[in-house]
């Protein structure tokens, strides 16, 4: 991963799968299919920590491949992880390993980008909670402490909108009108939040005194970008 990295830097970020004469792309390739080879192996033998094991694996392959410009291919780890944790879901919040709740944040996070790609109606595969959560009527969140809050929490409001088009675009347009009323409301609550949302970061952005070097820069970023709904 750190070849296909140096690589690309030296190139100034501009990923193309044609890189077959790199040799750091080479070196990378062949790494990668012997990970790739001993990941199956340890599989098939019942390597302790196996589900953990291949959760940081399909990470380390979702970036290799992003690094190589194969989009497909990131997308395919991207699933395959997700089915992994999928099947983890009876487990309670008392049973789940704190590196294994990590590593359910990163595929969250990779799974709400992916939803901006390859599908006419996006819908994040896994489900985005607040560890929090606000009571009805009264949205309210604490303040943030930080930008990572913050990022937090917009992942779990984009999460939010884009299950909500995906609800509205599955019903039909009899059910559309049937159903008017609530999805006026959802749409009512979703605007509420993200008004709450803006007002809540605008008082963290506004208070540099108590942000460090790297949140001042990053709050500048966001300032700049504000008028960006991805932003």
């Amino acid at each position: 991963l750190s070849s296909l990295q140096e690589a690309e830097e030296t190139y100034g970020m501009p990923i193309s799968k044609d890189r077959a004469g790199d040799i750091r792309h080479r070196f990378a390739a062949r790494h990668y299919n012997l990970a790739i080879h001993y990941l199956s192996e340890g599989m098939c033998a019942g390597a302790e920590n196996a589900r953990i094991t291949t959760l940081i694996t399909c990470l380390v392959f979702i970036h290799i491949e992003l690094l190589r410009g194969r989009y497909k291919e990131s997308l395919t780890h991207l699933q395959s992880g997700l089915q992994i944790l999928d099947g983890g879901k009876t487990e309670t919040l008392r049973d789940i390993d704190p590196l294994e709740d990590e590593i359910r944040k990163a595929f969250q996070r990779l799974d709400l980008q992916s939803a901006h790609f390859g599908e006419p109606t996006p819908r994040p595969h896994l489900v985005l909670y607040e560890p929090n959560a606000t009571t009805p009527g009264c949205p309210i969140p604490p303040p943030f402490t930080n930008l990572s809050e913050a990022k937090d929490q917009c992942d779990i409001l984009m999460s939010k909108n884009f299950h909500f088009i995906a609800s509205c675009a599955e019903h039909t347009s009899q059910e559309r009108i049937q159903y008017e009323q609530e999805l006026i409301v959802r749409q009512a609550e979703l605007t509420d939040l993200h008004h709450v949302y803006l007002h809540t970061l605008s008082k963290l952005i506004n208070t540099h005194a108590k942000l460090s070097p790297k949140d001042r820069r990053r709050s500048e970023e966001r300032r700049v970008g504000k008028e960006c709904p991805r932003c």
